[in-house]
């Protein structure tokens, strides 16, 4: 029976980005365990896809703490 390793991160694979790229390395290259990913649903809906083999759960977001816009201040 194979060991299983969770691992949590704001977005999976499609996603790019730092946190992104490093937990899809981990979880393709651990082939010796069972491995999930839990991330936040970019488009609010919760659902379970497999990226490569990966069984990836995105779920939405209850709510949103802040949000930031680009501007800049004048002063």
């Amino acid at each position: 029976m194979k060991k299983t390793i969770l691992q949590i991160a704001k977005y999976y694979s499609p996603v790019e980005g730092g946190i992104e790229t490093v937990t899809k390395y981990m979880a393709e290259g651990l082939s010796s365990f069972d491995n999930y990913v839990v991330c936040f649903s970019q488009d609010g809906i919760t659902r379970m896809d497999t990226v490569n083999g990966i069984e990836v759960y995105r779920i939405a977001p209850l709510f949103r703490v802040s949000h930031c816009r680009n501007s800049s201040a004048s002063g």
